[in-house]
């Protein structure tokens, strides 16, 4: 029998209250008419150019021809404003040949911003994992992306394209100051679907703040790779990515190999009143049999927070993050990098609510120093075969050969567990 955790355990806990969904992603993509219409990119450039909204209708973008290399590092569009009449009325189509590194849709400048409108790559042929919705490079400071969709779907035969928000930053040069881009705001954007992953960022991003957000059919939802630098001369560690703040957004990414959140290298993230998981949260396991088969739909088969390679001050504060496959935690963190550092510091989980329905671990940490987890409350919703322990201090693991990492400090106060 579904009961509502609320209502059943009141007594013993003060439930998390998530936000609500910002768009419902629930239906199917809208079906895509790729042939009718001309190329509308001229238009569309010079809107950008005058920073003036286009109006209600669909506007179609074509690549051009093959360069004589086969290869394509075009972006379609370059500006500053992109903007239209409302995400449900004006629609950029992006239509033609997308082969190989690296198509851009939109290349984003110093202070762009993109709202009211809806990008859709459905009717792109050749994609790969680097052909990107839109992207930000060096200097493109202050991106602001309001009020939009995106649809940056699979295609039929499996292959996935990039990223609906892709973050590249400059590289790093020993021995000198690093400067990322500084600023990136995305509110109330909904990501429909985005192959690869809704927002990465691979390096240089100073303050980055995703909220009231609704991610759907991403391969992840916000992740980062490679965002950080060991000094080869001095050993000193650069974080590139920096000042990251998540906030009433909805996370669910329904594949295999999908997560909510992952990051390498991060120096301050702070994510909070967040729920992750497309599924309805109200469900609790009994011995109904007939309940697991509204458990497990949705599901991911992976932390749905990873933290790996160097992270600091992670928090988690009153999110409700939902995991319900064998052998996966709800949250990891994990030294991961080459040089195998125990260099993962200031773990905290406050308030937050964990749901554990694949009779694995809670909290796997493993070369983290210094952790905490304070009134958490912990709902196991998976085979009554399996206890899970609360929080796990590994001392190794992560990509052979594993080799010790020390978790150190770590304090466990006023959980509340339910279900076990």
């Amino acid at each position: 029998m579904t009961r509502n955790l609320c209502g059943l355990f009141s007594l013993l806990l003060a439930c998390v209250s998530p936000p609500a969904p910002v768009f419902d992603l629930s239906t199917t993509a809208l079906q895509v008419d790729c042939s009718s219409g001309g190329d509308d990119t001229v238009a569309v450039q010079a809107a950008i150019n005058a920073g003036q909204c286009l109006p209600a209708g669909t506007f179609r973008v074509d690549a051009p021809a093959l360069g004589a290399n086969g290869r394509r590092r075009d972006a379609m569009l370059t500006g500053a404003k992109l903007c239209g009449a409302g995400e449900e009325l004006t629609t950029v189509l992006f239509r033609g040949d997308a082969h190989l590194l690296y198509w851009v849709g939109v290349n984003l400048t110093a202070n762009a911003e993109v709202h009211h409108v809806t990008l859709d790559t459905t009717c792109l042929t050749d994609v790969v994992e680097q052909t990107h919705v839109t992207r930000a490079w060096t200097g493109a400071d202050h991106a602001y992306i309001h009020d939009a969709l995106f649809r940056h779907p699979k295609r039929a035969n499996g292959v996935k394209p990039g990223d609906c928000v892709n973050v590249v930053g400059p590289g790093y040069v020993a021995g000198q100051p690093y400067t990322p881009i500084q600023g990136m705001t995305i509110d109330h954007v909904a990501f429909e679907s985005c192959g690869r992953g809704g927002v990465q960022v691979s390096r240089g991003l100073d303050h980055l703040k995703v909220s009231n957000s609704t991610f759907g059919a991403c391969g992840f939802d916000v992740g980062s790779e490679g965002a950080g630098f060991k000094d080869s001369a001095t050993g000193t560690i650069v974080r590139t990515l920096t000042n990251v703040e998540l906030d009433h957004n909805h996370f669910g990414s329904p594949y295999t190999s999908g997560y909510s959140l992952e990051f390498e290298w991060v120096g301050g993230a702070s994510v909070h009143d967040n729920v992750s998981d497309a599924r309805p949260w109200f469900i609790y396991y009994s011995d109904d049999v007939a309940t697991a088969s509204n458990v497990v739909t949705n599901v991911t088969s992976a932390p749905v927070v990873n933290l790996a390679d160097e992270n600091h001050r992670f928090s988690s504060t009153n999110d409700l993050l939902t995991q319900a496959v064998a052998n996966f935690e709800v949250v990891r963190a994990a030294a991961l990098d080459t040089n195998r550092q125990a260099d993962l510091g200031g773990l905290s989980i406050t308030g937050s609510q964990l749901n554990q329905g694949g009779a694995a671990d809670f909290v796997v940490l493993s070369g983290v120093v210094g952790a905490a987890v304070t009134g958490v409350t912990m709902v196991y919703i998976g085979p009554s075969t399996r206890v899970p322990a609360s929080v796990v201090q590994r001392t190794s693991g992560g990509v052979a050969p594993a080799v010790a990492v020390p978790t150190s400090a770590v304090v466990e106060t006023g959980t509340i567990r339910v279900g076990w």
